[in-house]
C-alpha cells in the first residue's frame, strides 16, 4: 500500500473455495492510496478490493426527493349539471435517468364521469400506455418518462349529477416502487342543478 509492503498470503489448490480476506484499515488516513496487488505462482488469482469511509452528517449530501412530482388542476371547479371540467395533470421526472412503468393515479370526483376519448387520443399517439377507469380512480400507465421531462395530460370530466365533493388528489409513482410515491392535493368541485 503507497508502495510499502502490507502482507502476504499463501494460497493452495486446497482453499480454491475459501475467501481469504485482508483489511487495510490499519493504514487508513485522509487522503488518496494506492493499492497494489501481485502475485507469484501458477493459476490465476481472482480478487475483489472493497472500500468504505464514514462521513459526517453536516457533510452528508441533502436526501434526495422522491423520483417524481405530480400537480393537478382544473379549468373550472364551479359547473352546471352536464357541463365539463377539463383536468390538466402535469407529472414530472425529478431525476437525471429514465423513469420506466410510471402510474399516475388521479382521482374522479363523485357526480363526474371521465370522457374517455381524450384518454384514447393519448394511447393512440403513444403519450400514454393505457387507462382504466374505476368508481372513484383514474389510472393511467406510462411506459417511460425521459430523464427530467415533464408530461401534462388534460383530459374532460362530465357533470352527471348535483353535488360538491373531492377529486381525491393524484398520486404518481414507479410501478414496482409504492414507496416512492410523490402526491397532489384533492379539489373539491360543485355542480348545480339546471
Amino acid at each position: 500500500m503507497d508502495g510499502q509492503p502490507f502482507t502476504t498470503v499463501s494460497l493452495s489448490a486446497a482453499q480454491s473455495d475459501v475467501m481469504t480476506t485482508v483489511d487495510l484499515a490499519s493504514k487508513a488516513a485522509l487522503g488518496n492510496h494506492t493499492v497494489d496487488l501481485s502475485f507469484v505462482g501458477d493459476g490465476k488469482l481472482s480478487y475483489s478490493l472493497v472500500s468504505g469511509y464514514n462521513l459526517p452528517w453536516a457533510a452528508a449530501p441533502a436526501e434526495t426527493s422522491k423520483p417524481l412530482a405530480i400537480t393537478i388542476g382544473y379549468d373550472k371547479t364551479s359547473l352546471q349539471l352536464n357541463d365539463t371540467a377539463t383536468a390538466s395533470v402535469t407529472v414530472n421526472n425529478l431525476t437525471a435517468s429514465v423513469q420506466s412503468m410510471v402510474l399516475l393515479t388521479l382521482g374522479v370526483a363523485p357526480g363526474f364521469q371521465v370522457m374517455t376519448e381524450d384518454l384514447d387520443a393519448y394511447v393512440a399517439n403513444q403519450t400514454i400506455s393505457r387507462y382504466d377507469v374505476t368508481g372513484k380512480q383514474l389510472i393511467v400507465y406510462l411506459t417511460r418518462l425521459s430523464a427530467s421531462q415533464s408530461l401534462m395530460l388534460k383530459y374532460r370530466l362530465q357533470a352527471t349529477m348535483p353535488v360538491k365533493a373531492a377529486d381525491g388528489g393524484a398520486e404518481a409513482h414507479p410501478y414496482y416502487e409504492p414507496s416512492q410515491s410523490s402526491s397532489a392535493a384533492s379539489t373539491t368541485l360543485e355542480v348545480q342543478g339546471s
